[in-house]
């Protein structure tokens, strides 16, 4: 728990970096497998308008179904690394589903793409905190445990499919 205080509080992006959500996304998308209502980015990135890949994504653990599930894909380290969410290469928001969910992302660049993926329980558009600890759900591509981010070269391993698990370090739900 220290080392995640810790990590956030020295992390060179800015506090709210990832937590910015794109203002212009299509809202007619269908980027979730089942019924559920989602937000798909659609922008041109590295010159082209024609998605390069789909990333089938398989989000467990989630707590509970208030809220929406945000997903960001990025193919550079710079971005990545900086939480830029203007910079990501793919973007998607879905009604969360208790338990486990399956998620699309139209991703453009060449990859492999690194993830980063939050429970927005109170359906606010950022990953609220308390001080530098998250209070709703996340996760990293690659990462071995909550609070330590990994490096790029170790998160940009998706190309295709993965599975990930949402991590809690808060036991209150957000409203």
């Amino acid at each position: 728990m220290i080392a995640l205080v810790a990590w956030l509080a020295s992390s060179p992006a800015p506090a709210d970096a990832l937590l910015d959500i794109f203002d212009d996304v299509d809202q007619s998308g269908s980027a979730l497998f089942g019924d559920a209502e989602n937000t798909q980015m659609h922008r041109p990135v590295h010159g082209t308008v024609v998605p390069s890949a789909t990333l089938r994504i398989t989000l467990e653990g989630i707590r509970n179904d208030l809220g929406r599930i945000h997903v960001l894909a990025f193919d550079d380290s710079h971005a990545f690394s900086r939480g830029t969410a203007e910079q990501a290469d793919g973007y998607t928001a879905g009604r969360a589903t208790t338990g486990r969910m399956e998620i699309a992302v139209d991703v453009y660049g060449d990859g492999p793409w690194a993830i980063f993926a939050f429970h927005d329980e109170n359906d606010d558009q950022q990953l609220d905190r308390r001080g530098p600890r998250p209070q709703e759900g996340y996760v990293y591509s690659g990462a071995v445990e909550p609070g330590f981010p990994p490096t790029f070269d170790r998160a940009a391993r998706v190309e295709d499919t993965v599975t990930l698990h949402m991590w809690y370090l808060s036991t209150r739900m957000r409203r």
